[in-house]
């Protein structure tokens, strides 16, 4: 499980946001050969009307954001233990900009 804490005031992009323009929040994972992931399951966003984006709503999520995934490991998956390194694309805005991401 991956958790993004949002300072109060902010918010990010959704994985899908409803605008193309936006940067979409994402999870990516470096993982040993032959372990592979699911797909990220990622919260509903918040529907929320921004200044900087004329009053149009957008997808995004505010405050604690818990995304997770499961891991696959093939049978002849030998070792006990798994390094996993993983990394979050996100841009964080508040209503009025948004930060370089």
């Amino acid at each position: 499980m991956v958790v993004a804490h949002i300072a109060r005031g902010w918010h990010i992009n959704a994985h899908r946001p409803a605008q193309s323009y936006l940067i979409p929040s994402e999870v990516r994972f470096v993982l040993p050969p032959g372990v592979d992931v699911e797909a990220v399951r990622y919260p509903a966003p918040q529907r929320k009307a921004m200044t900087f984006a004329g009053g149009e709503e957008l997808l995004v999520h505010t405050g604690d954001v818990a995304m997770s995934t499961t891991l696959l490991l093939p049978p002849t998956f030998a070792p006990d233990r798994v390094r996993v390194e993983t990394g979050f694309r996100y841009q964080a805005c508040n209503d009025t900009t948004c930060l370089p991401p």
